[in-house]
């Protein structure tokens, strides 16, 4: 089993730091992890394409799962220091 380690930033725009923000930290996934992460991102963005409009209440989380989504697969394809 292979483990894929990936940094995020959590921090969002320039203002303050949250109180509960996690920056600079690194998480480890094996390839199961990685494939039920994925599916599930995968999954509420299906979810939020049934209901998306102009006004849908889903499009912010949309946009922050593809944002994530898109991380974990260029976290996958990067060279893994060991």
């Amino acid at each position: 089993m292979t483990n894929r380690t990936t940094t995020l930033n959590a921090r969002r725009g320039s203002g303050p730091p949250q109180a509960d923000a996690v920056t600079n930290r690194t998480i480890t996934l094996n390839d199961s992890e990685y494939g039920d992460v994925t599916a599930a991102l995968e999954l509420l963005i299906n979810h939020c394409d049934a209901f998306n409009g102009p006004a849908s209440p889903f499009a912010a989380r949309r946009e922050n799962c593809e944002a994530l989504l898109k991380k974990l697969r260029a976290a996958s394809l990067s060279p893994r220091v060991h």
